[in-house]
């Protein structure tokens, strides 16, 4: 029953920078972090590079595709 709330958390992440937010979060890493450079750590701007470089949706990942070609 956990496996599939985690799937579906998943399936609403939009790419990489949510995958590593959440981990960060589980593990304790993020409380740790925030203790130790204070609440504007950068993990915001991180995460937001990280979905935009590394996307789970396909159509987005055409959408940013340089080159133009299909990605599929």
């Amino acid at each position: 029953m956990e496996q599939l709330r985690w799937l579906k958390k998943c399936a609403k992440m939009e790419g990489l920078g949510d995958l590593v937010a959440k981990v960060t979060e589980v593990t304790g890493i993020k409380a740790v972090v925030k203790a130790i450079a204070g609440e504007d750590c950068g993990c915001a701007q991180r995460q937001a590079k990280l979905n935009e470089i590394f996307p789970f949706n396909n159509e987005r990942q055409q959408e940013t595709n340089p080159v133009g070609e299909d990605v599929n």
